[in-house]
């Protein structure tokens, strides 16, 4: 079932145009242990970075970036 969720959710999405991990300023300070997972949740677009174009993985998550993720 959480498959499926998965597979509908994402057809839902077009990622030829989204973002990518490496749109980010400091896409370096990501870990390689989650550079698959920030990438396709930036290309998703659960997550947008911030406006100044940077992705600040040391940041805590606020509750209303966590709110948006749980939505999406």
């Amino acid at each position: 079932a959480m498959v499926m969720a998965l597979v509908m959710t994402m057809s839902l999405v077009s990622l030829a145009s989204a973002k990518k991990l490496s749109d980010y300023s400091d896409s370096e300070k990501v870990t390689s242990t989650y550079e698959a997972a920030v990438d396709l949740m930036t290309q998703a677009g659960v997550i947008a970075g911030y406006p100044d174009g940077t992705f600040k993985p040391q940041n805590n998550v606020t509750r209303a970036e966590m709110a948006k993720m749980i939505c999406y």
